[in-house]
């Protein structure tokens, strides 16, 4: 049984689930039987909600708690997630099953239930497979050969708001490409409420908000033939540990933008200090919409089908991107604009990762400066506020990567899914144009969430 950290929460009550029936009332049923003929197979993995590269041991970690670092050189440390973005509603999660050739077999349905105590929260997902496929594979296989499939896993695309689209599928016939090809999307959630007040989306673990970051993962399985002979109800085949070692990663279909206050500040935190202070920040250009999975099979989307932290995003098409015009003051004050996102006070990450410094934070989805052509490119608005006059200043800080303090290009290639793009704002002039600005590009790592008995 893997470990869990305290750092994520339980997903709730136990949630009684059907094999042919749907995960929850919001949840998709299955398009048309596929039949339950063959000898019934036990299962049992893990999930991981986090990077699946350069995972380090619990006795590597430098807390010793097991935590994982970041893979990207340029992180200066674990970018862990916080309860809210590590959270997996089980009760908006698909099961996907495919053969060797990657094709569907059939959507699972399985019995969940949550635990939890001090150090670690334990999702128990229970099912008994019964296909042909299985049976036909072991007859050919024989007890020396093996029997390859895949798993996916799909959670959190109907959080509020969200609006996820559900895959379209047919046992037999659909294949994991053919389900990345489809471009399913979710909203970006809106900027404004039902009163037009202006409103800013951030996760939350408390189950009846449901508000929690889409998430999606995929793992190839080789086991031996004669192990899945021997399944059954108490002896689950453990795909985790019996020689194959292997668990399904998730990666957040969001990327996080983080504006850190470090204006004129020390090295050590001061809240008394009298200084220049980030008043409000806003992201100007985005795409209204992502995709749920990545282009998987094509290189840098999960070329091999088992999830791998992307090195190109996926974006839906060009008609969801806001197209915002060019930066002035006058646009930049204009709050009663549905295409401005605004920043929310990211207190956990002032706290975990910030050493006390005050961080903005926006989930975003991914971006391509390609796709989007002549159109112009995303850019942030931070409101600063002199604390000698208390007048409120706009400068432009340019979505872009920065060296000495200063932006080098046009813009930054591409917002990425499972990644966290953070400036360190530690000056700002009288010039509008000049803000002084550190940048990082972190991979996204976030601590386990268990499934262990899939059976």
């Amino acid at each position: 049984m893997t470990r869990l950290y305290k750092y994520i929460l339980v997903a709730g009550a136990i949630l009684a689930l059907s094999l042919t029936g749907c995960v929850s009332e919001d949840s998709p049923c299955p398009p048309g039987e596929s039949g339950d003929d063959g000898k019934a197979v036990t299962l049992r993995f893990t999930v991981v909600t986090r990077s699946a590269d350069n995972v380090r041991s619990a006795n590597a970690a430098p807390d010793g708690n097991g935590s994982t670092q970041s893979r990207a050189d340029d992180c200066y440390d674990d970018q862990s997630g916080t309860p809210a973005e590590n959270f997996i509603n089980t009760a908006d999660c698909q099961f996907l099953l495919f053969d060797a050739d990657r094709k569907l077999l059939r959507p699972i349905f399985p019995e969940v239930t949550a635990t939890e105590n001090t150090e670690y929260t334990l999702y128990s997902v229970k099912a008994t497979i019964t296909d042909p496929y299985f049976e036909n594979a072991v007859k050919e296989a024989g007890d020396d050969g093996n029997v390859k499939f895949y798993i996916m896993v799909i959670a959190n695309t109907h959080s509020e708001n969200f609006n996820g689209q559900y895959l379209s599928y047919s046992p037999g016939v659909t294949t994991i490409s053919d389900l990345a090809a489809q471009g399913k999307t979710f909203d970006l959630p809106p900027r404004r409420d039902q009163w037009n007040n202006i409103s800013i989306w951030q996760p939350s673990t408390n189950i009846s908000d449901k508000k929690f970051i889409p998430m999606s993962g995929i793992q190839e399985f080789d086991v031996r033939a004669s192990l899945l002979k021997t399944t059954s109800d108490d002896a689950p085949l453990d795909l985790s540990t019996t020689g194959t070692d292997k668990d399904i990663y998730m990666l957040r279909a969001m990327a996080k933008i983080e504006v850190v206050d470090k204006i004129d500040m020390p090295d050590v935190y001061d809240p008394d200090l009298q200084r220049t202070v980030v008043e409000k920040v806003e992201l100007v250009g985005f795409y209204t919409k992502g995709n749920i999975l990545p282009s998987v099979g094509q290189e840098g989307q999960w070329p091999n089908y088992v999830t791998k932290q992307v090195t190109g995003p996926t974006v839906p098409e060009l008609g969801y991107y806001t197209n915002p015009v060019a930066y002035s003051q006058e646009y930049a004050s204009n709050n009663d604009d549905n295409n401005i996102l605004m920043f929310f006070e990211d207190k956990i990450a002032s706290r975990e990762h910030h050493n006390g410094y005050p961080v903005y934070s926006a989930y975003v989805t991914e971006y391509d400066r390609t796709s989007v052509g002549n159109l112009v490119k995303p850019y942030i608005v931070v409101t600063v506020v002199n604390s000698g006059d208390d007048v409120s200043y706009f400068k432009e800080l340019k979505l872009d990567k920065y060296e000495d303090g200063a932006p080098v290009g046009t813009g930054i290639e591409a917002l990425l899914r499972n990644h966290i793009y953070r400036y360190e704002i530690t000056g700002v002039a009288s010039d509008i144009n000049m803000i002084t600005v550190n940048y990082t590009v972190c991979d996204w790592d976030m601590h386990e969430v268990d499934i262990p008995t899939f059976e």
